[in-house]
C-alpha cells in the first residue's frame, strides 16, 4: 500500500508497505525495525513475535515515547500480560496489531505530532 506524501518536519516517514517490507522516505526495508518521527533503528533484533525478549524493548524505551505500536507481522498477536506491564510501568501506551495496521496508525499519529514509536516485525512468517 502506498501512503500519500505529506509535508512534514519529521525526519522519518512511512511512505508505503507490503507483506515483506516497509518503505521509509525513499528506502525499502525488509528487516524488522523501530521507527520514530526522528529515529530509525534497523535492524531490530527479533524477526518473529515469539523471539521477542525483554531486552528488545530497551531501544524502544530509549525513545521516550508516549505510545508504542507493535506490528506483530501479518496477523495481530497478543503478548503475555507481563509485556504490557513493562510499558505501563513506564507510563507508555502500547498497542499490538498486524504490521500494516501499525504502519497506518503510525502515519496518523505522527501527522498529529504525537510521541509515537513503531516496532515493526517484517520477517514473521
Amino acid at each position: 500500500m502506498v501512503i500519500d506524501e505529506q509535508k512534514s518536519q519529521d525526519h522519518y516517514q512511512i511512505r508505503g508497505y507490503d507483506q515483506e517490507s516497509v518503505t521509509i522516505n525513499t528506502t525499502r526495508y525488509t528487516q524488522s525495525l523501530i521507527i520514530g518521527r526522528q529515529t530509525l533503528i534497523v535492524p531490530w533484533r527479533p524477526t518473529r513475535f515469539e523471539e521477542i525478549i525483554p531486552e528488545d524493548w530497551e531501544a524502544v524505551f530509549a525513545q521516550s515515547p508516549q505510545v508504542v505500536l507493535v506490528g506483530t507481522g501479518p496477523r495481530a498477536k497478543q503478548p503475555p500480560p507481563e509485556w504490557n506491564a513493562h510499558f505501563h510501568a513506564r507510563h507508555i501506551g502500547v498497542e499490538w496489531m498486524e504490521t500494516g495496521a501499525a504502519c497506518r496508525t503510525f502515519v496518523a499519529l505522527a501527522s498529529e505530532k504525537r510521541g509515537v514509536v513503531a516496532a515493526l516485525l517484517l520477517q514473521d512468517q
